[in-house]
């Protein structure tokens, strides 16, 4: 299991109804860490984007049902990032794109320590056209082909909704 990793609860445990999350429930790993054998869940309300509860889930009591794409060429991903070296570029918060390689170069050039600092190459369609600009992989979050159309009507919804007020 790793962050991004879609899961699903195996297990009813007074602990996580609690919570209101009840075996059965679809999750996706929110943290790089597993910290005493937990892993850190967002549970999303069902056939929602809205999140139920984001709670720490015993992996023994998770199932892996998707396995992230991110680090793979070709995944859909959802960008998330208000930063200036993005926006500067029309690139904004809630586009969706599609990974076409990997930055060796900006890789290398950020790396931080051991930490590893990894860059994707990701192509977007804006209102000029098409874009491929290299995102920091902790700026976007991998979409499963299955999931991309409630996603971007999810996003739309929200854009509007923001929009009227």
């Amino acid at each position: 299991m790793k962050e991004s990793d879609k899961v699903k609860l195996i297990v009813e445990k007074e602990k996580y109804a609690k919570e209101g999350v009840h075996k059965g429930a679809q999750g996706t790993i929110c943290d790089p860490r597993n910290i005493y054998g937990q892993w850190l869940v967002s549970f999303r309300q069902k056939d929602s984007y809205k999140e139920l509860a984001c709670i720490p889930v015993k992996e023994e009591d998770l199932e892996v049902t998707w396995e992230s794409p991110i680090r793979k060429i070709g995944a859909n991903v959802l960008f998330f990032s208000t930063k200036e070296k993005y926006s500067v570029q029309g690139i904004t918060n809630g586009m969706f794109g599609v990974i076409v390689e990997k930055d060796e170069v900006l890789s290398a050039q950020e790396k931080e320590g051991d930490e590893e600092t990894t860059y994707w190459k990701v192509k977007f369609e804006t209102d000029s056209g098409e874009k491929i600009i290299s995102v920091y992989y902790n700026d976007m979050s991998p979409i499963r082909d299955d999931e991309l159309d409630a996603y971007k009507k999810e996003v739309a919804r929200a854009l509007k909704k923001r929009q009227m007020q």
